[in-house]
């Protein structure tokens, strides 16, 4: 794996957990504009694994920590403070297009 093709996983992986956060610990925030921010970076995290299969499973290995990352992003972005410590969902879940948690 090269280490551009790590840090854009990494990177996508980060937007859409700060995004699922948001959906989850924010009501006002589960409209339109944000289901498609959640789409939109599942399917283009889906269409980087897709073009490099050998990767597939790095998203549950850095799960944790870039969890940690979009954790402390959403709690500077939102203020709000009962935000999980660990991951709630699994890396299924979070990559699962029928899902909005």
């Amino acid at each position: 794996m090269g280490r551009s093709d790590g840090h854009q996983i990494e990177s996508r992986l980060d937007n859409l957990l700060l995004h699922l956060l948001k959906w989850r610990c924010q009501p006002e925030w589960q409209r339109g504009c944000c289901r498609g921010s959640i789409f939109e970076a599942r399917h283009r995290l889906g269409r980087l694994l897709a073009e490099s299969p050998s990767l597939k499973s790095y998203p549950g290995e850095r799960l944790p920590e870039v969890y940690a990352m979009a954790r402390r992003k959403a709690l500077d972005e939102t203020g709000l403070y009962r935000l999980p410590e660990a991951c709630p969902w699994t890396i299924e879940q979070v990559l699962d297009k029928d899902i909005l948690p």
